[in-house]
């Protein structure tokens, strides 16, 4: 508490996207891969500021402060985008939802990529705090869980948001088992057949018809991947839920929460609907800090900030919330302000439209 209280004694600077510069780094693994991060940070900062961390596969390429929303331009928060691991910029080769070193028998994954960017971050950018929070949609949400599991110290909240917790189960690729051929095909492509996203040019505007046109699975590598799509390779091969699909998955890691998580969902995310409350579920088991959350909402995949879902109107306040907890929960463990700011679970009710506090 005695660090809360330093933290809240600081003077208070508001910042404008005036005050901020960014610049483009290639920061050094452990293993000499470097990756190509962009830091955006306010040029002349009055205090010590702490830094907002994003990890994607799906390029950083001219994120400046014009990317940045209100509350982190005003707040001073010192923003962070990587390419992760042989995607757009960055060295080394890619692997779609790389197992961790313990399964995969690597020396580097998603988790010491992690590490090692943050120590990088608090030894070398100036005027910082020491203080960083995580977060990500999707495949970035899966990148924050996986940092998570084996945190730099100076990580200090995660906020993993749609992130996938199982391929097989019930994310992205299966439903309960049953094949997304669509989904996975057009996935394949898109993120391995080049280091950034290659869209597949159907040709036609009718994609159901070429997938009856396309037959029977096997067309597709004698057709088109000709084997050369990793990923694809691997769904064919293991059709039922064995050890491929359980070494992408994090969920034996999540034995205790190692730092304060807040994992975000949405009722009707149609492609991880069941990560983050699966997320929840199993950190919830062995809690002993009151580290655990969880904000779920009338949502689909990353609309957070939504208020309806076509024609169906779930009130204004559907929208709000999610950024309430999430600033709060960063102001209180980034800058120690405020009080603890997160119940257990925070639920929208879609029947009453209104949001429900729990303790667990």
């Amino acid at each position: 508490m005695f660090l809360l209280s330093l933290f809240a004694s600081l003077p208070r600077q508001d910042f404008t996207a005036a005050d901020y510069k960014a610049t483009d780094l290639m920061i050094p693994m452990r293993d000499g891969v470097k990756l190509h991060t962009i830091v955006v940070a306010p040029t002349r900062p009055q205090e010590k500021l702490p830094f907002f961390f994003n990890r994607t596969p799906y390029g950083i390429a001219g994120f400046s402060a014009k990317n940045m929303g209100a509350f982190y331009i005003k707040e001073g928060f010192i923003l962070v985008e990587q390419d992760i691991r042989g995607r757009y910029q960055s060295q080394g080769k890619f692997v779609m939802m790389r197992p961790t070193k313990g399964k995969s028998h690597q020396k580097v994954d998603e988790a010491t990529d992690a590490y090692d960017t943050i120590d990088w971050l608090v030894k070398h950018v100036p005027n910082n705090n020491g203080r960083v929070a995580m977060y990500g949609t999707s495949y970035d949400g899966w990148l924050t869980l996986e940092a998570a599991t084996a945190p730099h110290p100076a990580l200090k909240l995660a906020a993993p948001m749609a992130s996938p917790m199982d391929m097989f189960l019930n994310d992205d690729f299966h439903r309960n088992g049953a094949f997304r051929l669509s989904y996975g095909f057009e996935y394949c492509y898109m993120m391995e057949t080049s280091k950034e996203q290659n869209l597949y040019k159907f040709d036609t505007p009718d994609t159901y018809e070429w997938y009856l046109r396309l037959g029977a699975l096997p067309h597709v590598n004698e057709k088109y991947f000709h084997g050369k799509v990793p990923t694809w390779n691997g769904f064919t091969r293991h059709p039922n839920h064995d050890t491929y699909w359980t070494n992408q998955s994090v969920a034996d890691l999540l034995t205790t929460p190692r730092l304060p998580i807040l994992s975000i969902g949405g009722f009707w995310d149609q492609e991880d609907p069941w990560g983050p409350q699966e997320t929840y579920r199993l950190l919830s088991r062995n809690d002993p800090h009151g580290w655990n959350h969880i904000l779920i909402g009338p949502w689909n995949h990353g609309g957070w900030s939504g208020s309806s879902l076509g024609e169906i109107q779930f009130g204004k306040e559907a929208g709000t919330k999610y950024g309430i907890v999430l600033h709060s929960a960063l102001l209180y463990y980034l800058k120690g302000r405020g009080t603890q700011p997160l119940p257990a679970a925070t639920v929208f009710i879609s029947g009453s439209d209104r949001w429900q506090e729990y303790s667990s």
